[in-house]
């Protein structure tokens, strides 16, 4: 299943697919999610997702420090915009991470295979945002059980996000130098 995962990236790995997952990405990133976050702020809030392994009480004081106006928008916020961008920054990062993997390893080999790593982020992302959803429709009541799974699924998402952006640094520079000296 990992292979054909794989092989099915390097079939839509287009220009223009990579080009439109990034310019949509950069409204996200942009516009977007910097707006949402500051009514959140202004709710008294923050957004869980941005928090870096956070403890299952911190995510539990994250969804209380909310005005209920703030959780409905919130809850609009994982509904929208936190669908659209795990989208755009999976193909971005996919299929950049596709095109310049097949460049550089041998066909067949595991490191071809890292183009899987934004996959996974991407997996836990909506795990993450299925936990923060419910957390906010449940409110006031309050699961430890779901916060812990918040936490898990949010720490997973993390490592596959910012080994997916390490792993796109590394192969970058290894396209570079076989492009420059010839070497794989």
């Amino acid at each position: 299943m990992i292979t054909k995962l794989s092989d099915f990236l390097a079939r839509m790995a287009k220009p223009w697919l990579i080009l439109v997952s990034f310019l949509v990405m950069g409204a996200m990133m942009g516009y977007f999610l910097p707006g949402a976050q500051a009514r959140l702020e202004a709710s008294g809030g923050g957004p869980i997702d941005l928090l870096m392994f956070p403890a299952p009480a911190a995510v539990l004081a994250g969804i209380a420090a909310f005005t209920e106006e703030g959780r409905a928008f919130y809850l609009l916020v994982e509904l929208s915009y936190d669908l659209v961008y795990p989208i755009a920054y999976t193909l971005f990062y996919g299929l950049t991470l596709t095109v310049l993997l097949n460049q550089i390893a041998a066909p067949g080999s595991f490191a071809r295979r890292l183009n899987l790593l934004p996959v996974a982020a991407f997996v836990f992302d909506l795990l993450e945002n299925a936990g923060i959803i419910s957390l906010l429709v449940s409110f006031p009541k309050q699961s430890a059980a779901l916060a812990g799974f918040v936490s898990v699924v949010n720490s997973a998402k993390w490592v596959f996000a910012l080994g997916s952006i390490v792993v796109l640094f590394g192969a970058l520079v290894l396209w570079g130098v076989k492009k420059v000296f010839g070497k794989k």
